[in-house]
């Protein structure tokens, strides 16, 4: 793998000896250590393409994702207020970025007052890329915290019938057992169950 991306980071490392000040070089500084496993120096590099020109959509989407991702769950307030806030400018800046409503989406889910704009980012994302399976699920664990497990049953089989990896599969089953498992239990299991939904809907 560090082989592939030898010849990338020869370039950015000239890109950075010539001017570090250029926020695409920190942005592809970024780009070439996430996909050496080097998060830490990949997060590095995006807070300083941010601090350089926080009106690239795609920086803001990228520090985001990268901090949902090395966050851990449940996310700390302090890096939800950071990833929230990342979101919402990709989104301003890049109105049909699907990608960043989508994610946005994921972090308002574990909000119960954030449900009804989890569901909509969700629906927009999906809207964006029609037949997207990923925002389709995404969908299907929001009805499912609002307990709509009919509506959620059915957008699940909905991915499920046109989902081609094994893993995707699994994942969905395994969601569709916990809605039909958390439709027939007493009310106060079902709030203990939506609180740790058994299906993840980070970002892929």
């Amino acid at each position: 793998m560090h082989g592939q991306y030898k010849e990338a980071q020869a370039l950015v490392d000239e890109g950075e000896r010539l001017d570090p000040k250029v926020a695409r070089v920190q942005q592809a500084q970024a780009v070439v250590n996430y996909f050496q496993d080097r998060q830490t120096q990949a997060l590095e590099a995006l807070n300083a393409a941010v601090a350089l020109d926080s009106s690239d959509a795609l920086t803001r989407y990228l520090r985001a994702e990268l901090s949902y991702r090395s966050a851990g769950q449940p996310l700390a307030r302090e890096s939800k207020v950071q990833i929230e806030e990342d979101l919402r400018q990709a989104i301003a800046i890049s109105p049909e970025f699907a990608a960043a409503y989508g994610l946005l989406s994921v972090c308002l889910m574990t909000d119960e007052g954030g449900l009804a704009e989890s569901f909509n980012l969700a629906k927009k994302a999906e809207s964006l890329e029609p037949g997207n399976g990923r925002y389709q699920f995404v969908m299907a664990q929001v009805l499912a915290r609002m307990r709509r497990y009919d509506d959620a049953e059915t957008i699940a089989l909905r991915v499920l019938a046109n989902a081609s990896e094994q893993q995707e599969q699994d994942e969905v089953n395994r969601f569709l057992e916990f809605v039909r498992k958390a439709r027939s239990a007493p009310a106060p299991n079902n709030r203990q169950q939506l609180s740790n939904p058994v299906a993840s809907a980070g970002p892929n």
